[in-house]
């Protein structure tokens, strides 16, 4: 019988460790297939300090996925961490899925270390997407929700997702 994938969703840890070791002991519990990290793993960290954090869930020997956040370096993208894979513009498949990813935030949102014009958001999208297999479903990790939904309304209502991150889901369904 094949097991079925139980994958740990989070984000916006903004460098608390406290919440590395409660995600670490959650993934233990449900004995997880995987962690996926949408991001913001420092809070204007380095790289690292991203390191050290991310290292904490290696010690599970489960893949960890990651996107980088707005808070994050943009050099995040480039670091080579044990067990863990950045999916801003790349795909990884795991299981029947491939996850593709975008990091960071549109511009403007809050002058943060990395973001993104919505034109540069969707030409990584492209690209994550042109290395995915054809004949799998998949899983689009972003920092940024796409735009006019209920995951992308801020404090006073305003919608501050990514236009390109819901055109991009709207296109390729």
């Amino acid at each position: 019988m094949v097991r079925p994938l139980k994958i740990v969703v989070t984000s916006d840890f903004h460098g608390k460790t406290e919440s590395f070791h409660k995600i670490a002991k959650e993934a233990e519990r449900l004995q997880a297939s995987a962690i996926v990290i949408c991001g913001d793993i420092t809070h204007f960290g380095s790289v690292e300090e991203a390191k050290i954090l991310l290292n904490s869930l290696v010690d599970l020997k489960l893949p960890v996925l990651y996107v980088p956040g707005n808070c994050d370096p943009p050099s995040l993208n480039e670091a080579k961490i044990n067990r863990t894979r950045c999916l801003h513009g790349n795909c990884e498949t795991f299981g029947n899925l491939n996850f593709i990813g975008v990091g960071g935030s549109s511009t403007g949102i809050g002058h943060t270390p990395f973001e993104l014009s919505e034109e540069d958001m969707m030409n990584v999208l492209n690209e994550a997407f042109s290395r995915c297999s054809v004949d799998k479903r998949f899983v689009l990790v972003s920092h940024s929700p796409p735009r006019n939904t209920q995951a992308d309304k801020a404090f006073m209502g305003a919608h501050v997702g990514s236009l390109s991150v819901r055109r991009f889901i709207d296109e390729k369904k």
